[in-house]
């Protein structure tokens, strides 16, 4: 793929991120400053999966990590929140991808062309979101207990 046509899908794919965080946010509850769904984790997935490892594949993740935080500050979430928001949004993306293309490397969006065909790919599939997820959870367990102890003004509640 010519670096034009990638940094054209990234574009792509940051206009669409942008507006699934968009609607993420539109589901904050009043005091807990995280939203109910995170429609943006699917598409920061799919947009991770969709470009190749080349040597411009790093401009994806900063990208994605770059609006995460971007579209929670400007929705109201504190620095704190929205840098966990983000360092979890990019991670959970990160993992995913590094495992689905090390446990199924054929298949589409690791790399190969091959469509899922058994119980097997969808379990691949299934394990790899569950510890990406996790993943992600940790980030925000740890952003937590770090702003617990230091009880710093902005932190997540």
């Amino acid at each position: 793929m010519s670096y034009r046509v990638s940094l054209a899908r990234t574009v792509m794919f940051a206009l669409v991120y942008l507006a699934a965080a968009l609607v993420g946010r539109l589901t904050v509850l009043d005091d807990a400053g995280l939203g109910l769904v995170w429609p943006a984790a699917g598409i920061g997935v799919v947009w991770l999966c969709a470009q190749r490892p080349t040597s411009h594949y790093w401009i994806d993740p900063i990208t994605l990590f770059a609006i995460s935080y971007i579209s929670n500050v400007l929705t109201g979430a504190s620095a704190a929140t929205s840098l966990a928001a983000a360092v979890a949004s990019t991670v959970q993306g990160l993992i995913f991808v590094a495992l689905i293309r090390r446990w199924r490397p054929s298949l589409w969006g690791a790399g190969g062309t091959e469509p899922m065909r058994s119980p097997r790919d969808l379990w691949i599939l299934l394990t790899a979101t569950f510890a990406a997820t996790a993943c992600g959870g940790g980030c925000w367990a740890r952003a937590a207990v770090g702003c617990s102890v230091r009880t710093t003004p902005g932190c997540i509640r």
